[in-house]
Parts: C-alpha cells; sequence; structure tokens
C-alpha cells in the first residue's frame, strides 16, 4: 500500500557491526621466556591449569573478552563500585596465541609483551590464560584475534609504504 502512494520502504544495516565478546574465565598470567613455536606456552600454561585444579578455580575471575580494532578488551564483569576495570591488550604487543589441546581444548592462551615502566620501559614476555565456556568459543576467539592480528599488520604496512612514497 505504502508502495502504491509514493512512499519507499526503509532499509537499514549496521555499517560497523559491534565486536564479538565472549564471557570466559581468567586463570591468570605467568612470565614465559618463548614468544613463538609449538612448545613455546605449554609450560605456563600447565603451571596455570595446575594452580585453578588445586585452587578449584578460587583464584580466577569472569571476564568478558572482546576482540577489537585495538586488540583483546579484557572487560570485568562484577563491577565494583562505580567503575568498571578495562584492561586493552594491544594487537602490536601480543606475541602468540593458541589453544591449549593437550590439557583443556577449552583454554585460550595468549603471550603478551608487558612494558615494565619501574626498570627503565623493559618488555616482559607474559602467557595469560582462560577458560571458554564451550571449545566452540574458545576456536572462533582464536580465529577472530588472528583474522583481526592479520588484518592489523596489513594496515601497518599499507601505511609504512605510504609514509615512504610520500617522502620520495
Amino acid at each position: 500500500m505504502n508502495r502504491l502512494l509514493g512512499h519507499k520502504r526503509r532499509a537499514s544495516f549496521d555499517v560497523n557491526q559491534p565486536p564479538s565478546s565472549f564471557k570466559v574465565y581468567y586463570l591468570g598470567n605467568v612470565a614465559t621466556s618463548l614468544t613463538r613455536g609449538d612448545g613455546c606456552a605449554d609450560r605456563p600454561a600447565k603451571i596455570l591449569w595446575d594452580m585453578h585444579v588445586k585452587n578449584q578455580g578460587r583464584l580466577g575471575r569472569k571476564l568478558r573478552l572482546t576482540v577489537t580494532n585495538g586488540g583483546l578488551q579484557a572487560d570485568s564483569c562484577i563491577k565494583v563500585g562505580a567503575t568498571n576495570e578495562i584492561t586493552l591488550y594491544c594487537t602490536n604487543r601480543i606475541a602468540y596465541h593458541l589453544i591449549a589441546s593437550k590439557l583443556n581444548p577449552k583454554m585460550f592462551i595468549w603471550v603478551y609483551r608487558h612494558v615494565n615502566v619501574r626498570s627503565g620501559l623493559t618488555t616482559e614476555l607474559r602467557c595469560h590464560a582462560c577458560l571458554c565456556s564451550s571449545e566452540s568459543d574458545a576456536k572462533s576467539l582464536l580465529d577472530l584475534l588472528h583474522h583481526q592480528l592479520q588484518d592489523s599488520l596489513r594496515e601497518y604496512v599499507r601505511e609504512k609504504y605510504r609514509r615512504q612514497i610520500s617522502r620520495l
């Protein structure tokens, strides 16, 4: 009826889709010395998993992990007072990410380069681990983060190339 009277049907779509977020149980982080390879996170992941089992999950906390353009954003699910704790793990500092299939297929792990301000801006490698609600959530989190890191690297190379061309 509206089309006969000259009214157009309005369509809507999302230009920017909201970033994907996952509810996880953060197990903690441990210092590590290796950044890449198949066995780089095995020992730290085993330490975190053993602590989780030993303490029956009392040391961890519930987080909402969101894969954004800037990297991984961790929001605390439990609000303390008026503020909400938000931690951003930047894409250029995430060294490695994987699923600990040997220990638990729901365990998502990433190795991050922390900047230690107290000791003269040195970097420290820390292995972070979280327990996803399902195995498919862990795999989709891994895939989303992998694609986001690839896009960020592509964008960085493109910008670097543009700057180099503009100098000439």
